[in-house]
């Protein structure tokens, strides 16, 4: 019995392995394809990626498994009432596949940071983020804020394993409440979020001018958090985090200087590169990755994480590849019948409403929905496939970033978001509590502030653009 046990889980390794390994080379080919102008091998890709996620749909997350499962059932019916090409249905498949190679790609930045021995150092300087009497929530948030910008979900598993004990028992709410809104501030503008790559790929805007407007909105979000979050942080005494805040390794500055590196390797690729943002993004990865594991000249080690971190990584970020790949699907055939049309009245009456009661309306709907168990990709890739920006009365500019924060404050309530989830453990809190009690009333003022941004963003940008909103 053990011998079979052992069998079918070493079968199981394989399997697990080769999936991952051909979702890699999907994701590379689709990347190489986008750079090649080669239409041919962007689909085949696609069509690769998409059974991939087929074969992996009853090992997602019960939610995830049931609305993947309700889209590709729609789609499949959706196309054959409508008699869909079979060129338009493989076209369809390929319309979140970049997000998806990026999403594939994006932990290759914990190569050169595990195998460069930075870990140590980025612990040291979140315990000293962290050890601030009093103020839990706000530290919290900057240190969820700078390393959620570039290690995405990773980060908050670090910096929960970082805390001592002790200090946690006393600080477990302020602590999760500020690590959810400086993660949430991070989706905000970070190219390393699949939100983020999602929203630019449609709205048509450079990333360098969306990046500018959205970190005024981060940092907004950040302060409006440490005002809410006051009176928490004053409730409870701060003690310096032990567990985890080890020296030793290399100076987290000489990480933030190659990030920085790569960050503007992104801003000239974006501005000169004939292929689209988020294969700028994955392609700074890539070679930012290689290049850096190179500069530390540890291959043995560099190989290592490689094999021991990052493929496994390919299999649990399965939930977020396969509900990506299919939204766009679900999206680019729903714009293929009558219920565009349908879309497109509510945006027309959402623009008879005004720009601040229409961003209200928009991000109180997506919330609604990812409280519901609908993700915010599938509704923000609907808005994006059916809306244009103008029915709604806002620039791409305005548009985006009305999206954008709409996608923040729907994580910081939903119940069922991955962040919760985290948050719950730490705060040892339902999903439930975390996101509607605890960040209710913060979801609230943050929708009115974003109404109030993108109100006034919008404004300015329609007025510096002689009133046309163009993208740029």
């Amino acid at each position: 019995m053990k011998t079979v046990v052992k069998v079918r889980s070493r079968a199981a390794g394989l399997l697990r392995s080769a999936a991952c390994t051909a979702m890699l080379a999907a994701a590379g080919a689709y990347l190489a394809g986008d750079m090649a102008g080669a239409e041919g091998v962007k689909r085949w890709a696609a069509a690769a990626a998409g059974a991939i996620s087929l074969l992996w749909i009853p090992t997602l997350r019960p939610g995830i498994a049931g609305l993947a499962a309700m889209m590709l059932a729609a789609s499949a019916a959706l196309s054959a009432w409508e008699h869909l090409s079979p060129e338009i249905v493989i076209t369809s498949l390929e319309t979140n596949m970049g997000l998806v190679s990026l999403i594939t790609v994006a932990p290759l930045l914990l190569v050169p940071l595990a195998a460069g021995g930075y870990l140590p150092g980025i612990h040291g300087l979140s315990a000293r983020l962290l050890a601030r009497p009093g103020r839990v929530v706000f530290s919290s948030m900057a240190a969820a804020f700078v390393l959620g910008s570039v290690l995405n979900l990773s980060a908050l598993r670090l910096l929960s394993a970082l805390v001592a004990p002790d200090w946690l028992e006393r600080n477990r709410t302020a602590f999760a409440l500020g690590l959810g809104r400086g993660f949430c501030a991070a989706i905000l503008w970070s190219p390393y979020f699949a939100a983020v790559g999602l929203v630019l790929q449609f709205v048509g805007v450079s990333f360098g001018v969306f990046m500018v407007f959205a970190l005024g909105l981060s940092m907004l979000w950040i302060a409006l958090g440490a005002w809410m979050g006051r009176k928490v942080s004053g409730a409870e005494v701060a003690a310096p985090p032990q567990a985890g805040s080890r020296g030793g390794g290399r100076s987290p500055a000489h990480g933030a200087a190659a990030v920085a590196l790569m960050f503007a390797a992104l801003l000239v690729l974006d501005a000169w590169a004939p292929w689209g943002v988020l294969t700028s993004v994955s392609l700074v990865i890539v070679l930012g990755s290689a290049l850096w594991s190179a500069v530390l000249r540890d291959w043995r080690r560099a190989v290592r994480v490689f094999k021991e971190q990052y493929m496994p990584g390919i299999f649990f970020g399965r939930n977020e590849i396969a509900l990506f790949l299919l939204a766009g699907f679900f999206g680019q055939i729903l714009s293929h019948t009558p219920a565009q049309r349908g879309m497109a009245g509510v945006a027309g009456w959402l623009h008879h409403l005004g720009t601040p009661a229409a961003c209200l309306a928009v991000t109180a709907g997506i919330s609604a929905l990812a409280v519901l168990g609908v993700h915010q990709a599938v509704s923000t890739v609907l808005i994006l496939h059916t809306w244009d920006p103008g029915a709604v009365g806002l620039t791409p500019l305005g548009l985006g970033l009305l999206l954008i924060g709409s996608w923040a404050v729907s994580t910081s309530v939903s119940p069922v978001t991955p962040v919760n989830l985290i948050l719950s453990e730490i705060a040892r809190e339902s999903p439930f509590r975390v996101g509607l009690v605890r960040n209710g009333l913060f979801a609230a003022a943050a929708s009115l502030l974003l109404a109030g941004y993108v109100t006034g963003v919008d404004w300015f940008w329609k007025m510096i653009q002689g009133g046309s909103g163009a993208p740029v």
